[in-house]
């Protein structure tokens, strides 16, 4: 879910809302393309960037290991929510079915969480060496 990996490594290196922006735009997007029911997706997406906007106050955000840490968190949050729904709402998906998916879905996004954090914190971050740092819009 890529879509995840994006809203995790958003929240975590950026300061604001942008995290938040991203997980509404997102969730409703794929809600609307994929889902039987309006929000879940979004839902689930909001709560990855709550569990992200909270560990970002107490970790470095410019260190990868914290933000893989975000994904490994939040993935089976987001998956256990959605079937959830889906479970009370009456889908026969089961349980097995989320935990089974689960080890491979973590491994996967954790990886590319680890590749958008390495692309995007070059954006963000800037050196105190760098001699145009004052040339830098964020």
């Amino acid at each position: 879910n890529i879509l995840l990996c994006l809203i995790i490594v958003f929240s975590f290196i950026y300061e604001g809302f942008y995290g938040l922006v991203l997980a509404v735009v997102f969730g409703a997007l794929l809600d609307i393309a994929t889902s039987q029911y309006f929000g879940i997706q979004t839902i689930s997406f909001v709560f990855a960037f709550s569990i992200c906007a909270f560990f970002r106050r107490i970790f470095n955000h410019e260190k990868i290991l914290p933000d893989m840490l975000m994904a490994v968190l939040a993935t089976p949050i987001c998956a256990f929510f959605v079937w959830l729904v889906y479970h009370v709402a009456g889908s026969p998906v089961s349980v097995q079915y989320t935990v089974d998916s689960l080890p491979v879905l973590m491994i996967s996004q954790t990886i590319l969480v680890g590749i958008l954090h390495l692309i995007f914190v070059r954006s963000v971050i800037r050196h105190r060496k760098d001699r145009r740092r004052e040339r830098f819009i964020l």
